[in-house]
């Protein structure tokens, strides 16, 4: 870090110890484009709200996985 920048590999290792925080590559109807979404503020909502068949704004069951595990951390269930 002699010249002010932290390595690929430091970046990467930050972001796996953030654990409020999950990087979504994909939201399936928006534009591709990397996106991250805090855990700690996702607003609770009614099931009949939840659209499991649509096809805008769905992420992928690794995406929804990966928000789980950081979900289960924060609470300290693991």
């Amino acid at each position: 870090m002699t010249d002010k920048r932290i390595t690929e590999e430091e970046c990467e290792k930050q972001k796996r110890d953030i654990t409020e925080i999950i990087e979504l590559s994909k939201i399936n109807g928006f534009r591709n484009m990397l996106r991250w979404a805090r855990i700690t503020r996702m607003k609770k909502i009614s099931i009949l709200r939840v659209n499991f068949s649509g096809t805008i704004g769905t992420l992928d069951g690794s995406d929804m996985n990966a928000i789980a595990e950081k979900i289960s951390i924060e609470l300290g269930n693991k």
